[in-house]
């Protein structure tokens, strides 16, 4: 059964944090950004590889932005990811 992934903490790490997220997610998840206004979340580290389905979404009508900051934002080791609702950037390394 597929699950709402909460992303309430724009922390790299930790509870509600993108990267936690993504370490329990399973097949057709989707991780939503669930704040109040557009948020920036920025990398200490690269986060883990993607295996599954995985959408993106927002609670609120607002943006999410990962900032890279030289690190792997998303690597899709398998499965596939709709990144509606999600921003990159610093995409130079």
């Amino acid at each position: 059964m597929s699950a709402d992934l909460l992303v309430t903490s724009n922390a790299d790490s930790g509870t509600g944090s993108l990267r936690e997220a993504l370490i329990n997610a399973e097949s057709g998840d989707r991780v939503v950004f669930d704040f109040e206004v557009d948020t920036t979340i920025t990398l200490a580290s690269d986060l883990p590889s993607i295996g599954v389905d995985l959408s993106f979404a927002t609670s609120n009508p607002i943006d999410a932005t990962i900032d890279r900051n030289g690190f792997a934002a998303l690597d899709l080791a398998e499965g596939s990811i709709d990144p509606t609702n999600l921003i990159i950037t610093n995409l130079a390394d």
